[in-house]
This record gives structure tokens, C-alpha cells and sequence, in this order.
């Protein structure tokens, strides 16, 4: 777990406020103020009644002498938690492990038409076919269409099934 920091806020009113928790960005939800509104409590007195009970939210009237607790720790527990383990998280795995970010140099042009096969997937379903063509099957292809490479699976296929 994230060490414990204390932190404040100042209101109009003149009222201070003070909760104990990991963040700056956890203590704007407590406290119920904008990011930029959270300081760090620095007097002993606060940080120590803000420690005695992580979560809580305690509050000073202009002028008072005690402070007041105006919501307890459970609050701060009905918050989801920051990091950590969640579902959909994480690196995601592909058929043969964990897939890995790769960069491909592509013009727009080309770039553009991988996005119109699919993508990714497409990509990876070129790769998975196996079919290490040469140079000049390349430009044969390019030259001959889909078609005449479906003709020349079509064979292949039959004899495997």
C-alpha cells in the first residue's frame, strides 16, 4: 500500500479542511474540491488527527477550537481502487503469448489500405498464411489480382483437406 499523506483545503468561509490518503487526486474526491484546490497539510496537529483515521474528512470553522469529523473512512473505501489489478487490463495475449507493441514504417497511402484490410488482424493473418512469396511473386500478384493468387491456392487447398 501507498504511504499515507495528509492534505488540505481552504474554503471561502474561511473553514479548513483535512483528510489523510495516497494522493493529491484521491483527497480532491474526499474533500470534494477541484485538483488544484488540494495542498499538503504541514502543522503536526492536523497531519496527526488526519493519521488517527485515514479517510475521514475533518473540518475547522472559522474561529473554532476542535475539529469535526464530517465523514467517516467508509467513504474513502467506496472509491475504486487506483491501479492494480482490473478486468481488461494489462498486456494482452495473442494466440502464441503475450503480444508486444512493434512499430512499422508505412506512408500514408499504404498505411491507409492496411487499415482497410483490417489492421492488425489482417496483418497477422498474412503472417499465420505462411506463404513466402518472392520478388517477382509479388509482382506478379500485383499485376494479376487477388484472383490469380486464390487460383493458385485453390490446389494447395484441396490436396490438404
Amino acid at each position: 500500500m501507498s504511504q499515507l499523506k495528509t492534505f488540505t483545503t481552504d474554503a471561502e468561509d474561511g473553514s479548513r479542511t483535512i483528510v489523510a490518503t495516497t494522493s493529491p487526486t484521491r483527497a480532491s474526491k474526499l474533500l470534494g474540491v477541484k485538483f488544484a484546490e488540494v495542498g499538503t497539510a504541514s502543522a503536526s496537529d492536523e497531519c496527526e488527527l488526519a493519521l488517527s483515521d485515514p479517510g475521514a474528512v475533518w473540518r475547522l470553522q472559522p474561529g473554532g477550537s476542535s475539529w469535526k469529523k464530517i465523514s467517516n473512512a467508509s467513504k474513502a473505501a467506496s472509491f475504486p481502487p487506483q491501479g492494480g489489478v482490473r478486468p481488461g487490463a494489462g498486456r494482452t495475449t495473442g494466440e502464441n503469448g503475450p503480444v508486444k507493441i512493434r512499430s512499422v514504417r508505412l506512408d500514408d497511402v499504404h498505411h491507409g489500405r492496411l487499415m482497410s484490410y483490417g489492421g492488425t488482424e489482417y496483418l497477422r493473418n498474412v503472417l499465420d498464411a505462411e506463404l513466402p512469396l518472392d520478388a517477382d511473386e509479388w509482382k506478379a500478384l500485383g499485376e494479376k489480382g487477388v484472383d490469380w493468387i486464390r487460383a493458385q491456392l485453390k490446389p494447395t487447398r484441396t490436396k490438404a483437406r
